[in-house]
């Protein structure tokens, strides 16, 4: 992949997290960042964050950025500090960790389309499309043991917060079938350049059957039907991310999160896609 090809798969990928974040929520415009605020659900980790953190402007003092950052989060009413950087800043994430923040890595992994992708004949994706539908995803959702977004949350918020991306028609999410069973759920945001996988959540009796591998197959598989590729975020080198290799996708950059827990408690969850 030449080296314009993947800046803009790059923009793509990090404007499809964009568009998810700010879909059903308010966005707050602070100094050199928009803090994404979902009312009511500000306890979540999804529901209070800065995106389109503009790394210039941290440029003159670090701490007088991450001070004005910390006092617009406390205002929105967030109950943590979150934030993601696209880019690099030294001074800025030695400030960070400095200051009780854990930093994690997010690999982004894209696959371009095809003529003749491989077809995914283990799983269908089944659009959900009805009230009732929403109610079953939500069921099948709360019995998963694993950490929606990367972090543990109380199941009835994170439906809400989910329902509320659902509604604005951004997010689109489908169950996950087989043979005479559902498998677990899976989001797909659509833009004009790239088919984004999100929240993929597989019921615990699933996984490590390599069925995170047959959904990114199909994803790719539909995205090649209209000539774009297909893409996702996985906690780097973590089990997510090697599931979604081996069906050929490939990274092409990373973003980092930093995170700053109640009373310095950390979230030991695993984000992905």
């Amino acid at each position: 992949m030449d080296s314009l090809l993947q800046r803009r798969r790059l923009e793509d990928m990090v404007d499809t997290d964009t568009i998810y974040f700010e879909a059903g929520a308010e966005s707050l415009r602070g100094n050199g960042f928009t803090l994404v605020r979902a009312p009511g659900l500000e306890h979540l980790a999804a529901g209070c964050l800065a995106i389109r953190v503009d790394l210039s402007a941290t440029a003159a003092s670090a701490r007088r950025w991450r001070l004005e950052f910390e006092n617009a989060v406390r205002t929105a009413g967030g109950h943590r500090y979150r934030l993601y950087l696209t880019g690099r800043s030294p001074a800025l994430e030695t400030e960070l960790l400095t200051h009780g923040y854990v930093q994690r890595f997010e690999s982004m992994l894209v696959r371009d389309p095809e003529r003749t992708p491989r077809g995914s004949a283990p799983v269908r994706l089944r659009e959900i499309a009805s009230a009732a539908d929403w109610a079953e995803k939500v069921r099948i959702d709360s019995e998963s043991t694993h950490a929606p977004d990367g972090h543990h949350v109380d199941a009835r918020s994170w439906a809400e917060f989910e329902r509320r991306k659902w509604q604005s028609g951004i997010l689109h999410y489908f169950m996950i079938n087989g043979a005479n069973r559902t498998y677990g759920t899976v989001g797909i945001v659509r833009s004009d350049t790239i088919v984004r996988v999100k929240n993929l959540l597989l019921h615990p009796s699933w996984r490590g059957m390599g069925i995170a591998t047959e959904v990114a197959l199909a994803v790719h598989a539909d995205a090649s039907a209209t000539g774009i590729p297909a893409g996702l975020f996985a906690a780097a080198g973590g089990i997510a991310e090697r599931a979604y290799r081996r069906a050929g996708f490939r990274q092409i950059g990373t973003v980092s999160e930093f995170i700053r827990e109640p009373s310095g408690q950390n979230s030991t969850g695993t984000p992905h896609n």
